[in-house]
């Protein structure tokens, strides 16, 4: 009994752990998640449609802010971000509160899935801390697009066929979470957790025969068809034509190479990618590991090095897209890692000396950082406030210095440290290019108490969903492509951020007030050179993004 309750504690510890690990990346993230100092400009997509949802009750259909129908992607994400208004109003942080807790079930997924791989409580734990110091993670976790309930999903279906091709008696939820969280991706996303499905099949058959039954489970892929075809079957019976024009467009016909030659420099330009986002570590695992046989290696982790490398592969037939359809193989990468990297001696040559050389090159990308970070903050923010990120920033240094210097949890430390230091850029970011126009064009449109009617934004869209993040309601205006859409008199206000539009709305005798906000869109030269010779103040006014509130004459 008690090396059952010696073990039963140190798999309580390790959840705690990870618990208190995940519970700091969420506070460390809040900020980036809580305004606009970073902005995707899918976000509109998911903020307006579920504000609408909220407002007419039609949950199924997403529509556009010109009433036309969206059916590029299924219809979870449009239900995240309405939970995350319903949770906390509308905002910045009710869009995109139920994607960062997609970002948290991620990392504890992670913990989960290199834990069912046999891994330690210490080992899983870099594992999750892989996934969290990713780039292209950290980057996604605080936008509202649908990558992460996307890897959320395929993450939960990969750790319940993991066990399935694990064991010989898997547990009976295997199967269960196996194939509704894979139908929650179809849902989410389309048709990629159909190639995480034939990836299963094909390694149970090529590397556990004697398991393959464990995938032929009738119950739970009923119940997976039956969930994904009640939105899909909807949405095609009732809107056929739109359905394929937009789904399968998007999918499909809209993300074929245009030439053959792109599909190999595609290839290698994700893997590239996605080696670097792990700071080089596969090709240190990989120098460490030579010699080792693959076919040693379990069918589940056969099978989940699979998805990594087909991940990356499928989406070069497109050609290069965004280094954000990586996400999904990211945590699994890092569970691999963490695996592989246990495995090996921790005292050799190749793996001290390689954590080292990463954490030293490191040291120097996160000074420079820093060193941007301080002068934004020394020139722009209160005196207190860059004194504290000063000496926050001395500590991070001194420990990564004490790692090099000792080598003792070198990759730990490398890790923690691009999290804190990534972190650490939304305080300073934060003077340099908030606020953003739309939040102020949405204060301006408040106290005017104008009849929604009446107002209207001729602009950019990604303005207009700033707008809305920032407005009580979504539905305080209209989107209008040209200014012949506005009715010519008063009351009534216009709208824009484009410079070409104000002097039509001047000849047109409106009355425009100009806003500035923040330095939104960064030059890194100008930067650069404004923080050296410090002159930030007068660079940010200068290329502050300007936006316009006109009314009616």
């Amino acid at each position: 009994m008690q090396p059952k309750r010696g073990q039963q504690g140190r798999k309580l510890r390790g959840w705690v752990a990870a618990a208190l690990v995940i519970g700091c990346y969420f506070i460390l993230q809040l900020p980036f998640a809580s305004t606009l100092v970073v902005m995707h400009p899918d976000e509109r997509h998911y903020a307006y449609s579920a504000s609408h949802m909220i407002e007419t009750g039609d949950w199924l259909i997403p529509t556009t802010p010109e009433g036309e129908l969206r059916l590029r992607k299924p219809i979870i994400p449009y239900w995240i971000s309405a939970a995350g208004f319903e949770t906390a109003g509308m905002g910045v942080l009710g869009s995109r509160l139920f994607w960062v807790f997609c970002a948290l079930g991620i990392l504890a997924l992670t913990y989960a899935l290199a834990r069912a791989l046999g891994a330690s409580e210490r080992v899983s734990l870099f594992a999750l801390l892989l996934t969290g110091g990713n780039p292209l993670f950290m980057r996604a976790s605080v936008n509202a697009i649908p990558d992460m309930p996307l890897t959320l999903f395929l993450l939960m279906s990969a750790l319940g066929f993991a066990k399935l091709l694990r064991d010989d008696n898997p547990p009976r939820h295997a199967a269960w979470l196996a194939y509704t969280s894979a139908a929650l991706a179809v849902l989410t996303k389309g048709i990629l957790p159909f190639v995480l499905l034939a990836i299963v099949f094909a390694s149970a058959f090529l590397f556990a025969r004697r398991r393959f039954r464990n995938l032929l489970a009738p119950g739970p892929v009923l119940v997976a068809i039956a969930l994904v075809s009640s939105w899909y079957l909807y949405a095609i019976l009732k809107y056929p034509d739109v359905f394929y024009a937009e789904f399968i467009g998007d999918q499909l016909t809209k993300k074929v190479a245009r030439s053959p030659l792109e599909i190999p420099l595609a290839a290698l330009l994700y893997l590239a990618i996605f080696i670097a986002s792990f700071f080089f570590l596969p090709v240190v695992l990989w120098l460490a590991g030579r010699g080792r046989k693959l076919t040693e290696l379990p069918p589940a982790v056969k099978m989940l090095g699979l998805w990594v490398l087909t991940v990356p592969l499928a989406f070069s037939l497109g050609g290069f897209l965004s280094e954000r359809y990586l996400i999904p193989a990211v945590p699994v990468c890092a569970a691999l890692l963490a695996l592989g990297f246990s495995k090996l001696d921790p005292d050799s040559f190749v793996l001290t000396r390689a954590a080292r050389v990463l954490l030293a090159i490191m040291l120097i990308v996160e000074t420079v950082a820093i060193a941007l970070y301080l002068a934004i903050e020394y020139q722009l923010a209160p005196l207190w406030e860059a004194v504290l990120l000063s000496l926050i920033a001395a500590a991070i240094i001194a420990v990564v210095v004490h790692a090099i210097w000792t080598g003792r949890r070198a990759a730990y430390v490398l890790l923690v440290s691009v999290v804190l230091v990534t972190a650490m850029s939304a305080v300073p970011l934060r003077h340099l290019v908030m606020p953003h126009p739309g939040d102020i064009l949405a204060d301006r449109l408040v106290a005017a108490n104008i009849d929604p009617s009446r107002a209207f934004l001729w602009g950019d869209s990604e303005l207009a969903a700033a707008v809305r993040l920032h407005a009580p309601r979504a539905e305080m205006f209209h989107e209008v492509k040209t200014i012949d859409a506005v009715p010519m008199q008063a009351p009534c206000v216009v709208m824009s951020d484009k410079k070409r539009y104000v002097l039509e709305l001047q000849n047109r005798g409106f009355k425009v007030e100009t806003v500035k906000g923040g330095w939104r869109i960064l030059d890194p030269q100008r930067l650069v050179t404004a923080a050296w010779n410090g002159k930030l103040a007068e660079m940010r006014a200068e290329r502050g993004a300007t936006a316009v509130f006109a009314t009616c004459p």
